[in-house]
């Protein structure tokens, strides 16, 4: 990987892998994904005579929101960090994950512009709404993706340096978001989906669930499948369709990722706890003289600066909570008590447990 501009490492944002972008081209200029309390309503971007362009979608889309992503994380502690550079080394991500640089009508060029075009100018709203017994709560966040950009493109010479002082500037509102608490995953997995873009979803999603499920210490995640299809495959109009090309995509997972333990039937959708994506990567990873846990500890004391990881296993077991309004709490209640953490990923999960339960939503 060396001189190379990307990482084994991408990563994607925890609401659009909860509820994801269109698989094929949508005819709607809007559609709705729900996840629990959550919903995800895309609305497509306008052209330069004000008509609608339409959504993003496919495998390609999916790549560019995982660069972008990715990019806007590694940008944290930069002055603009929205400001996302755009060089030919996009082109050498795609090309890492064995995505083509064609020119011509029908070429990857064509359809990379197009999508770029209709990821950028589409508007993404969250919207959560909670109703029970104890009260209710509604939450509405409406946010473009980009507040700008300026794309130069090359299609004689695409491969090389041809974005010339090209740029991407996300929307205050989506880059805080996408870096909240992004959902980490293999590139090199990616890649050999590429072609299906309901194995990447379920392979992002799955990721996903296995991190909460072992941070909860929840053996058995059991979800009817309409539940299942509202999250991954809302384009399927009937189920058996949806249970048929559901079933292709797992076994495909399961070729990359064969610990993964799950089952799917007209009856509904059984996931077993195990191992993330990523345990043979962080395992290996420290065998190869990564940081110990003591010397991380003490990095994230000093710098008062929490990992994604550790972020994400304090918001599974507080759902509802702001996370970050977690973190600042748990400094400050270091600093008032004293205390003095062996290893800060356990000690910030058990604030966020008795912050949770003490104050219940």
């Amino acid at each position: 990987m060396a001189e190379r501009d990307i990482q084994p490492k991408g990563y994607m944002a925890r609401e659009l892998v909860q509820c994801g972008l269109p698989i094929t081209r949508p005819k709607e200029t809007r559609i709705v994904r729900k996840n629990g309390h959550l919903s995800v309503v895309f609305r497509s971007g306008v052209g330069r005579n004000g008509e609608d362009i339409g959504l993003p979608y496919g495998a390609i889309a999916r790549f560019l929101m995982v660069y972008i992503t990715t990019k806007a994380i590694a940008n944290q502690g930069k002055d603009n960090p929205r400001r996302i550079a755009i060089t030919s080394h996009l082109y050498e991500f795609l090309r890492e994950l064995d995505i083509p640089i064609v020119t011509g009508k029908r070429g990857s060029v064509k359809a990379l512009r197009e999508q770029i075009t209709r990821l950028l100018r589409c508007e993404i709203a969250f919207i959560r709404e909670v109703d029970d017994e104890t009260g209710s709560r509604d939450s509405y966040a409406l946010m473009p993706v980009s507040d700008a950009s300026d794309i130069w493109w090359s299609y004689k010479s695409p491969q090389q340096d041809s974005f010339f002082e090209s740029y991407i500037e996300l929307s205050d509102k989506f880059y805080q978001a996408i870096v909240a608490s992004p959902v980490p995953i293999l590139l090199d997995h990616l890649r050999q989906l590429r072609r299906s873009p309901l194995a990447i979803d379920f392979y992002v999603w799955v990721s996903y669930r296995l991190f909460t499920m072992n941070a909860q210490k929840q053996g058995v995640l059991n979800l009817p499948v309409p539940v299942l299809k509202a999250q991954i495959g809302s384009s399927f109009e009937r189920t058996r369709d949806f249970v048929k090309y559901m079933n292709e995509a797992i076994e495909k997972v399961k070729s990359v990722f064969p610990a993964l333990q799950c089952q799917l039937t007209t009856n509904g959708f059984t996931l077993f706890s195990g191992p993330t994506p990523l345990a043979d990567f962080d395992k290996f990873a420290k065998l190869q003289g990564t940081e110990t846990r003591a010397a991380k500890t003490l990095r994230q004391v000093q710098s008062r600066n929490l990992d994604m990881n550790t972020l994400e296993a304090g918001r599974a077991v507080a759902p509802g909570f702001d996370v970050r309004y977690l973190e600042r709490a748990y400094w400050q209640w270091i600093d008032e008590t004293g205390q003095k953490p062996k290893y800060v990923k356990a000690h910030f999960i058990k604030f966020c447990k008795t912050h949770a339960a003490k104050n219940p939503l």
